[in-house]
């Protein structure tokens, strides 16, 4: 597991209060409260390490373009805001395209909703799955 979160929500679930050694082939081989009805109150969100997909859009060539990143099934824009060199060459890097350039140009906006990824201040940054605090939407 890469990174874990949980939002606070008002749902039914089927588990709640997991309490897991680590070593258990299997969630539900973990000690925990069962049920069809449980209510909750918040929901606990995974990402493992081998479900990030990214890709670069609009840009003529597939290491080129505009940073959209899969989340929930859907393909979303990652804001600029905050964004580093060191961040690109990472992007770069995971789709296999080399070093970024120091200029790059600008592409489209496209559509739809962004994604807002935040990473671990002051930390490097090696790989798209290392030191992601959160994802929001």
């Amino acid at each position: 597991v890469n990174s874990f979160s949980t939002k606070k929500l008002s749902r039914s679930g089927v588990m709640d209060v997991v309490e897991c050694l680590g070593n258990e082939s299997s969630l539900w081989h973990c000690e925990a409260k069962h049920g069809n009805d449980m209510s909750c109150s918040s929901v606990a969100y995974v990402v493992c390490s081998g479900s990030l997909n990214a890709t670069l859009v609009d840009g003529g060539g597939r290491c080129a373009g505009r940073l959209e990143v899969q989340h929930e099934n859907q393909w979303k824009r990652v804001q600029a805001q905050g964004w580093r060199k060191d961040y690109s060459k990472v992007v770069c890097n995971h789709l296999d395209c080399g070093e970024p350039l120091d200029n790059p140009e600008e592409y489209s906006q496209g559509s739809g909703n962004f994604l807002t990824v935040q990473c671990s201040s002051g930390s490097q940054i090696t790989s798209l799955r290392d030191r992601w605090e959160g994802v929001n939407t």
